[in-house]
């Protein structure tokens, strides 16, 4: 069931902000979403009928939420120590991760919450495990990684990428990967931690696509670190992407090979983490007000 069972019916604060790209058709559009009563908000995930799943912080801590149709629904693993959302598939099954104390060690777990029913989602003999997006089909991929020591710290030589079938069948990319996005004809798309053999050294985070199999390595234009974190069905890929210097984070869009830069007018930095089979992106900012979430429609309106 869900964890907390608190609910809230409110309306969402709306502002509209212009936005600044490379190349742009569109007059794309921002929503900012906060969960009420929060000190930080975090849009995680998105599907076509608009919902949106995240976490937010409060007093007690973090929890993972779901907004659909203008209401609020907070949850928690039972007996976390925090929860997030991370991604929603067409028919509002959603997938995240928990924290966990067995008394020894911290630990991150995953979980599929459907119908209200909480289930538990794990790579076999892996220690940590986070789900981040659920495909239409019940495709989940993520990452799985060991701790350096018992309080949690990531051994990142541990850290693989994985995509688990409905069947629970998992495979999983090369070390020091983490699979951030799938769509319906299985393409994946995530990032690695380091420099790709054959790759110039000077970039520290690169981006891949998996399709048929097959890796393809990308950065945005001059990039220093670029950050993939989710793939529609038409092909869009979106994540982040910042220079050496500053190391402020901007959003992008790459399609059919061509790059747009946004960013949240009046963000320090900006976090695109999900999108719709629409092309409507879902993430968050830091502001001096702290975290925000926030949808962005490049659709025109009707």
């Amino acid at each position: 069931m869900l964890g907390s069972k608190r609910y809230w019916f409110i309306s969402i604060v709306v502002c509209l902000f212009a936005f600044t790209s490379i190349a742009v058709a569109k007059t794309p559009r921002f929503t900012t979403i906060d969960y009420p009563g929060a000190i930080n908000t975090y849009i995680l995930g998105t599907n076509p009928a608009g919902d949106v799943v995240g976490a937010y912080d409060d007093l007690l801590g973090q929890h993972g939420f779901a907004l659909r149709n203008g209401t609020f629904i907070s949850f928690d693993w039972p007996g976390a120590l925090w929860t997030n959302a991370y991604g929603v598939n067409p028919r509002g099954d959603i997938v995240g991760q928990y924290g966990w104390f067995d008394g020894i060690a911290y630990t991150t777990q995953g979980f599929l919450l459907r119908d209200g029913i909480f289930y538990t989602v794990a790579v076999p003999g892996q220690q940590n495990n986070t789900p981040f997006k659920i495909g239409p089909d019940g495709t989940i991929v993520g990452c799985n990684h060991h701790n350096v020591n018992n309080l949690g710290g990531t051994d990142l030589n541990s850290m693989m990428g994985f995509s688990m079938d409905v069947a629970g069948v998992t495979n999983q990319t090369m070390s020091r990967s983490m699979n951030l996005g799938v769509n319906p004809a299985g393409d994946v798309v995530g990032y690695y931690f380091g420099t790709p053999s054959g790759a110039p050294s000077s970039r520290a985070e690169w981006s891949y696509l998996i399709r048929n199999g097959e890796f393809s390595w990308f950065q945005f234009p001059g990039a220093f670190a670029t950050l993939a974190t989710d793939i529609s069905p038409t092909g869009m890929i979106v994540g982040r992407y910042r220079l050496a210097t500053p190391a402020t984070l901007h959003g992008f869009v790459m399609e059919n090979g061509e790059f747009e830069s946004f960013d949240v007018p009046g963000a320090t930095h900006t976090y695109p983490f999900s999108v719709s089979a629409t092309g409507d992106i879902a993430g968050y900012y830091l502001a001096s007000t702290g975290y925000h979430g926030f949808l962005l429609s490049r659709r025109e309106p009707e």
